[in-house]
């Protein structure tokens, strides 16, 4: 007959490993049932700035929780061409055989806003499921502070002939560094719409 120490043991690894990969769960147990609610991010820039639109949005928004002094990264969107870690066994293929979409970017000019609208869930990408690729889990996510992030780049660059002209949505890549701005936020968050300001960075007087 096992030991209650050892019964205890394995009852507690039991549990941790099915929160790991359980929709819904949260390192500490706790999850939110989040509405879904409209991310708006508004420019006031003195140039324009170009996102990357190659996942409609997802791919140009994201979250980060925060973990004491530290904030961890999220990804709000499905990560394109991966699957859910429950549609194949472990230590398979994961990563579903796939042709990306071409990348795509989108030009906020200064006055202008771009929204993208958050389910309320996390995909947490897991590299230790599959023995080739990557999977991912939807969570919930966890009570407290977190921030809403988008990035972009002042320039772009062709990947196809002829140019597009860079209006609206277009055909291209980010190039140069990110610049990102953020919102934060406390969930559960009742409101129908955060917005993020995206300006520039006033210098220190005397600075």
């Amino acid at each position: 007959m096992m030991s209650q120490p050892i019964l205890a043991l394995c009852l507690c690894l039991c549990l941790c490993l099915s929160a790991a990969v359980t929709p819904g769960c949260t390192k500490d147990g706790v999850a939110i049932d989040q509405a879904p609610f409209s991310i708006k991010a508004t420019s006031k820039l003195n140039t324009a700035l170009y996102l990357d639109w190659s996942n409609t949005g997802g791919s140009a928004f994201s979250f980060d929780a925060a973990d004491g002094a530290a904030w961890l990264a999220r990804r709000p969107a499905q990560p394109p061409c991966i699957q859910a870690c429950s549609a194949t066994a472990k230590g398979t293929n994961c990563t579903l055989k796939c042709k990306l979409s071409a990348p795509m970017v989108k030009r906020v000019d200064p006055g202008e806003s771009v929204s993208f609208t958050w389910q309320g869930d996390f995909y947490m990408v897991f590299d230790d499921h599959c023995s080739v690729g990557d999977c991912f889990v939807i969570t919930s996510p966890g009570p407290g502070r977190h921030r809403a992030k988008v990035c972009g780049t002042d320039d772009w660059t062709c990947t196809t002939k002829p140019c597009p002209q860079p209006v609206g949505i277009f055909q291209g890549e980010l190039k140069g560094d990110l610049r990102c701005f953020n919102a934060e936020l406390v969930i559960p968050y009742e409101e129908q719409e955060l917005e993020i300001v995206m300006e520039e960075v006033q210098a220190p007087p005397g600075g």
